[in-house]
């Protein structure tokens, strides 16, 4: 048994504290990520989203126009899974981009509610 005296955990706790306020000084700001990318999956959707990029590179405008025509038309169609991921990973920070992937992620989430209740 170790005999530890209030003078002895004193300077302990002081040394912590001196090596640690001295730790935060060298690395401000002290902060630290809750999550990182690679648990998020930001990694995996930037290779997903090149590869994407890459197979529709000329085709890009003329996908995600016939995309806007559906959704457009009166008619009752789909939006299918991979359209969608598609759409998403074509997807640019512009307003017209963003409104079509919201508007087809509203379309594909109201399908699969009514797809639901036909099975019940």
């Amino acid at each position: 048994m170790v005999n530890v005296t209030m003078s002895s955990a004193y300077t302990f706790r002081c040394g912590f504290l001196c090596w640690f306020s001295r730790y935060a000084a060298l690395n401000k700001p002290f902060s630290r990520k809750l999550y990182g990318d690679a648990v998020l999956g930001i990694d995996d959707f930037n290779v997903r989203r090149s590869k994407a990029t890459t197979q529709f590179k000329e085709m890009r405008e003329k996908f995600l126009g016939r995309m806007r025509e559906y959704l457009n038309s009166g008619e009752q169609t789909m939006v299918f899974t991979d359209d969608l991921k598609n759409a998403i990973y074509l997807a640019e920070d512009n307003d017209e981009d963003i409104k079509l992937v919201a508007e087809m992620l509203t379309k594909f989430n109201s399908q699969n509610r009514e797809i639901g209740r036909a099975h019940v």
